[in-house]
């Protein structure tokens, strides 16, 4: 129609000689000829999307045969060994001795000494305590229940990680169709089941790497030390009840110079045989000493020096501190807010060395030449003090790691009155922020948190304003203080990890005396010493 309209036009030379009604039907030919090309072009593409959904529909059946070889080559080999052969996790030697003890008492006829010992067994390897025991009953040899255990041991720790939720939401990422009546009804048919296997499987291995990564960070930190940590295993010590009333006098003995308890205080920090003896807290990883820090914390230019605008460390001026509020209301007396600021910082660890070796009879134990009796009398007077005024948590939670792969013995076995539990005789520090309490726990496979209650008597002492790092929220309790397990451990997702939470309650030992009911009973026995020497 091209062609036609130029021949024309020729012919007719100029193209205003054609009347309007010449040009209507080479327009007409020209619109139906583009209608056509429009009309091929929409078929070209609907064949080649065609095509495309054939081939895409072909390699999505080639894979599914291909994973079904997969998993068919996979079952065949692996679904008898796994159900019938034993476990290949191994119990420490340690684990063995105490299931070997156990399985000699279930072929004994009281059954009392079978509860208590599945009871702690179970804490320690978190499983049921009646599963423990009907082992042992149908298990015809100890190397039969021993491979029974160690197997419901393993399946339960995986069981426990398949639990996070990051893992059984990637895992039902790949789980299709279901209702809310059935949401796994996609699983039932044969197709859709045989690529999900593989695919699950290698989620899993990406989220498994991905925890080892997150557990090998974590425990960078200096955990057995920790100030927010507590020992765990079998060189941790924990008092009595007896202890727990005894008090702090019984254990380290009375502050010397209450006349002058500044005085004494220095003197046990400067003119001792270990104050110019150096040692690194594991929290800071700075070499000091006892005669250091009580210039850090008493001396105006050492306190400069060693808190540096672009350093953590902030040790406030006690004159300072002397004039806060908190302490007005507290009613804290100077030499309890230097024993305190000194608490806060690296001194910490010599402190809590000391009570805590007190049994051991370790050098810098409590049998050691310099027990600081008067700072630590101090530090207690000053905590009692200020958990008057503390404010409780909102949810009277407060938490503390665990340093060590297992639960100390007294927590996880019943004394004779059915009491789980044990006296701290270090001072105990805890935190509100769980996420720090982690931090500090150990474990490889998941770590130990202790979940402590507290209440209006048994709170501790918040040392924010007082802290030489106030970064740390820290919340005190005296030494001596008596921790109960009151429920099951159980398992939460705690900062991406699996963390073993242990339910606890805490009575805050307040027996030992304030500074102030110190000076009056030596006021009193002074003057009954005196009525008895008129008498004479």
């Amino acid at each position: 129609w091209w062609i036609r309209a130029s021949m024309l036009k020729g012919c007719f030379g100029r193209r205003n000689r054609l009347s309007p009604d010449d040009t209507i039907p080479f327009q007409q030919s020209i619109d139906e000829l583009k209608e056509e090309i429009c009309k091929l072009q929409h078929a070209l593409t609907a064949e080649r999307q065609a095509r495309t959904r054939l081939l895409q529909e072909h390699a999505k059946e080639v894979q599914t045969h291909l994973d079904m070889a997969r998993e068919e080559a996979f079952e065949h080999t692996e679904h008898s060994r796994c159900d019938s052969f034993p476990s290949s996790w191994s119990l420490a030697p340690d684990m063995v001795e105490k299931l070997h003890a156990l399985f000699n008492l279930s072929r004994d006829k009281d059954r009392s000494k079978l509860s208590k010992k599945s009871k702690e067994f179970s804490l320690e390897l978190n499983l049921p305590a009646d599963l423990i025991q009907s082992l042992a009953g149908q298990a015809g040899s100890f190397d039969d229940y021993k491979s029974q255990v160690e197997r419901e041991w393993e399946l339960a720790c995986k069981q426990e990680a398949l639990a996070r939720p990051q893992v059984l939401r990637k895992i039902a990422l790949h789980i299709p169709g279901g209702d809310t009546d059935c949401p796994l009804s996609g699983m039932q048919e044969k197709k859709t089941r045989s690529g999900i296997g593989i695919r699950i499987a290698d989620t899993l291995a990406e989220v498994d790497a991905h925890t080892v990564t997150t557990v090998t960070s974590v425990n960078g930190w200096e955990e057995s030390k920790s100030k927010f940590s507590m020992e765990g295993g079998n060189d941790a010590v924990y008092g009595t009840l007896g202890e727990f009333h005894g008090g702090l006098v019984n254990l380290i003995g009375l502050p010397s110079k209450l006349d002058d308890l500044c005085k004494a205080m220095e003197e046990e920090h400067c003119d001792r045989n270990d104050s110019d003896e150096t040692f690194t807290p594991p929290n800071y990883s700075t070499p000091t000493t006892p005669k250091l820090e009580w210039h850090a914390v008493t001396d105006p230019t050492e306190r400069k020096r060693l808190s540096p605008p672009e350093g953590k460390r902030r040790i406030k001026a006690i004159d300072d501190l002397m004039k806060d509020e908190r302490v007005k209301m507290a009613r804290l007396r100077r030499e309890e807010v230097v024993a305190l600021v000194l608490y806060t910082g690296p001194m910490y660890v010599k402190f809590n060395k000391i009570l805590r070796a007190a049994k051991k009879g370790e050098k810098g134990g409590a049998n050691h030449s310099n027990k600081y009796p008067t700072t630590i009398h101090c530090i207690v007077s000053g905590v009692i003090k200020l958990s008057k005024l503390t404010r409780l948590p909102p949810n009277r939670v407060v938490y503390r790691g665990l340093s060590g792969l297992r639960m100390p013995e007294k927590f996880v076995q019943e004394d004779e009155l059915g009491v789980s539990g044990g006296v701290e005789y270090g001072m105990l520090s805890t935190t509100e922020d769980v996420k720090v309490a982690v931090q500090y726990a150990d474990g490889k496979t998941h770590p130990t948190v202790f979940e402590i209650s507290c209440g209006a008597i048994d709170r501790g002492a918040d040392l924010t304003f007082l802290s030489q790092y106030p970064g740390e929220k820290e919340m005190l309790y005296p030494p001596l203080s008596y921790l109960e397990v009151t429920r099951r451990p159980r398992l939460k997702e705690m900062e991406g990890r699996l963390v073993r939470v242990v339910p606890m309650k805490i009575n805050a030992n307040v027996t030992s005396s304030m500074i102030e009911v110190m000076l009056g009973k030596r006021k009193e026995l002074y003057v009954a010493l005196l009525a008895n020497l008129m008498d004479e």
